[in-house]
């Protein structure tokens, strides 16, 4: 990962108190390293919207496979604790 946004601890989830939680975050990178297709699963719907954000804006060093620009998908994950996101 080129860069990375860190999302922000949804105000809908503030309810959701003392858990650590963890979004999978799968995603379709284009041959630009720009992120073009995310499923989040894994965690309370609550946490879709602002993992899927931030993710969106997360950008990847071109993938390539034998020096040749492909498309790639992967998952990373998020966690989320007591309002505040691990970094």
């Amino acid at each position: 990962v080129r860069k990375r946004r860190y999302p922000e601890y949804p105000s809908a989830a503030r309810a959701i108190k003392g858990v650590e939680h963890r979004c999978l975050v799968h995603v379709a990178i284009a041959k630009t390293g720009i992120p073009y297709e995310i499923e989040v699963s894994g965690c309370p719907d609550a946490f879709h919207d602002s993992a899927r954000t931030a993710v969106m804006q997360w950008r990847w060093s071109p993938p390539t496979l034998h020096t040749v620009s492909v498309r790639a998908r992967t998952t990373v994950e998020i966690k989320y604790r007591d309002y505040v996101s691990t970094r």
